[in-house]
């Protein structure tokens, strides 16, 4: 993720992934990935983030729900 993004390793440690939001999604396509997530379905799409030095970047990602014996 460093490399990707231009932060340090040690920038990125206990920050939030927001530090990367570029502002190309609004937040209804936020709602409807975090929806799709909890609902234990996968979500897959792309994402535009920005770097460092604010150039844009675009990630392809699949997010997958993961549960624990509980069903959380």
């Amino acid at each position: 993720m460093a490399e990707l993004t231009g932060y340090a390793i040690s920038e990125l440690l206990g920050q939030n992934m927001r530090l990367v939001k570029s502002g190309q999604q609004d937040d209804a396509f936020y709602q409807q990935l975090w929806t799709t997530i909890l609902s234990g379905r996968v979500w897959h799409g792309e994402l535009v983030n920005k770097r460092k030095d604010n150039t844009f970047y675009y990630e392809e990602m699949t997010i997958t729900p993961v549960r624990n014996d509980q069903g959380k």
